[in-house]
């Protein structure tokens, strides 16, 4: 909770401060052509930076996966589905399903695991935790076009929110449908990261309304990050966004995240992984 507050969030961060060493130059990565510095800048300022990609083979891989394994619906994890199947499994329901989900999406999934394990990837979230991340969580999941009402969107944080996922952490989200206004494109508001007002700090609620996100940060902020498969970007939770509801089309997408502690859970994690020691 304590997070929340930029001093406290900071002060942390520094405590936990250690030299962080850049990947040997021969070392493989899947973002060669990443300019970290510019990440960098961009994080800091911005809370967010855009043109971290994936190649088409590696999408594809992660896609094929993504049709052929049985995804969870977010809400009741014993439903499990195939995408193609869930107007039947909705049908069966009596209600709309609007999140995918997806159990060890790293054990299962090579492609996956290569990209949450790349080291240019965990350099830079290195650089801007300014520490040796102390967790990597990986969610793969399908945002679904759905004919849905406020509180069940809210539920599927379709509206504006900030995470607090330990005191500092970034995470990476990769497209791997076209992404368009049509198709829940992920929205930040840029700056928001760092500049909050005390009553949405001390609220009880991290959720906001568009209408607030505009007064507050303009609509110059207020970012729609649209793009073909393979478009890749980074984000500080903290910072305000919300993943807006598919209105004709499905979305994939990836995320890794990375915080500076452990906390010893996992999201997306079966029951028999997560008994393991």
């Amino acid at each position: 909770m304590l997070a929340r507050f930029r001093a406290v969030a900071n002060l942390v961060a520094f405590l936990h401060r250690k030299q962080v060493v850049p990947p040997a130059p021969d070392v493989y990565s899947l973002f060669t052509s990443v300019d970290t510095n510019d990440v960098i800048a961009d994080m800091e300022r911005d809370g967010l930076h855009t043109g971290v990609d994936l190649d088409a083979a590696t999408v594809a891989q992660i896609v094929e996966f993504a049709h052929s394994t049985p995804c969870y619906w977010s809400e009741n994890p014993i439903v499990r589905f195939l995408h193609h199947d869930r107007t039947e499994v909705e049908r069966r329901a009596g209600r709309s399903i609007l999140l995918g989900r997806y159990f060890d999406v790293e054990d299962k999934c090579p492609a996956v695991r290569s990209v949450s394990e790349d080291p240019m990837l965990r350099y830079l979230a290195a650089r801007y935790l300014r520490t040796e991340p102390g967790q990597t969580e990986t969610r793969l999941w399908w945002s679904f076009a759905s004919a849905a009402s406020s509180t069940e969107r809210l539920k599927a944080d379709q509206n504006f929110h900030y995470d607090l996922h330990d005191y500092r952490s970034i995470a990476f989200f990769f497209h791997l449908t076209d992404v368009d206004e049509f198709s829940g494109p992920h929205v930040y508001v840029k700056g928001s990261h760092i500049r909050k007002p005390l009553r949405m700090l001390l609220g009880s609620t991290r959720q906001c309304s568009d209408e607030d996100m505009i007064k507050h940060y303009g609509a110059q902020n207020v970012v729609t990050l649209c793009g073909r498969p393979g478009f890749g970007f980074a984000s500080d939770p903290f910072g305000y966004h919300k993943g807006a509801a598919p209105l004709k089309r499905d979305r994939l997408i990836l995320r890794v995240r990375f915080t500076i502690n452990d906390d010893g859970t996992r999201v997306d994690r079966s029951e028999a992984v997560a008994a393991r020691p």
